[in-house]
């Protein structure tokens, strides 16, 4: 993915938030949170089937709060101090970049929620423990940074707006198991009106259902690690369906090709389209690149070891 080393700082002033870790509300705290670190990969997961062969996927990542089926209990499965930075800050990609112990470094974590939190708290109470286990303090800058504007394109858009579903409709659950579509060598989407978003080998297969040009602007945003602005007018909620080979994290050392936009050449598979195109030919949208500012999030401290429970 790009990197800031480009960037050009705007001004030196410091819009926010050095976290009072003596001041922190009380009711935007966990009731009761575990913290320790990760040994290996933890859990059993979902099965995933590539080429006819069943392989297990451990579980990772953070699960449970406000809006889901455990909104009493948050718990992390092996989940890197970056992400739980992200996740609490509420960030995407492009305004934080981690140094690589932050990706890292992994957490198990297992923490009360008070009835009645909403997402807002739920995020500072995430804020309070990265502030009291490992001491976080950060601030924001402004900066300059290559970025994208949404557009149509010359021939419109490919897509029509959203329906509602019948009253009686009731979304399939989500399979088990992963198959390949021997058309075009992406995973195969389950079947239903559900969004799905499936990654499997580099290879990516969204569906989405009733979507605003602004939400896919910022997934657009966080697969390019750049800003991207809605540009399209059009205000309505659509249907979609991407497919597109994602680009790698080169290895330490690697050579990194560059297109003429400063964006990193993905790997040739079959001649399978990379995001650009497949915005170009199967959406029917553009992405325009532009100079643009964005709000960046910088780690003025953090300790490497958290304090024990």
């Amino acid at each position: 993915m790009p990197t800031f080393s480009n960037l050009s700082i705007l001004g030196l002033s410091i819009l926010a938030v050095c976290v009072a870790y003596s001041q922190t509300d009380p009711m935007n705290r966990f009731e009761v949170a575990s913290l320790k670190p990760a040994v290996g990969l933890t859990g059993g997961g979902v099965s995933v089937r590539a080429s006819g062969r069943p392989v297990a996927r451990p579980r990772i990542g953070c699960s449970g709060g406000p809006n889901t089926n455990d909104p009493g209990q948050w718990v992390c499965n092996s989940t890197a101090l970056s992400t739980l930075i992200m996740t609490a800050f509420k960030l995407p990609r492009y305004q934080f970049t981690p140094p690589g112990w932050m990706d890292e470094a992994r957490f198990d974590i297992v923490a009360k929620i008070p009835p009645g939190t909403t997402p807002e708290q739920f995020r500072l109470m995430q804020q309070d423990l990265l502030a009291t286990r490992f001491q976080l303090a950060v601030h924001f800058e402004e900066k300059e940074m290559p970025g994208y504007d949404l557009a149509v394109g010359k021939d419109g858009p490919k897509f029509k707006e959203s329906v509602d579903d019948a009253p009686d409709y009731t979304p399939p659950p989500a399979p088990r198991t992963m198959d390949w579509d021997k058309t075009d060598g992406f995973p195969v989407l389950p079947p239903g009106n559900q969004t799905v978003l499936w990654f499997l080998n580099g290879r990516v297969s969204n569906r989405w259902r009733k979507v605003t040009m602004e939400e896919l602007a910022k997934y657009l945003a966080d697969q390019l690690v750049k800003p991207v602005s809605d540009a399209t007018k059009l205000a309505g909620k659509y249907d979609l369906t991407l497919k597109f080979v994602a680009v790698p994290m080169p290895l330490p050392g690697t050579p990194i090709e560059l297109d003429a936009n400063g964006e990193r050449i993905p790997p040739v598979i079959n001649s399978r389209p990379t995001l650009f195109e497949a915005v170009k030919t199967q959406l029917g949208l553009a992405l325009e690149p532009k100079k643009t500012t964005a709000r960046i999030m910088v780690v003025d401290h953090v300790e490497k070891v958290p304090i024990e429970n």
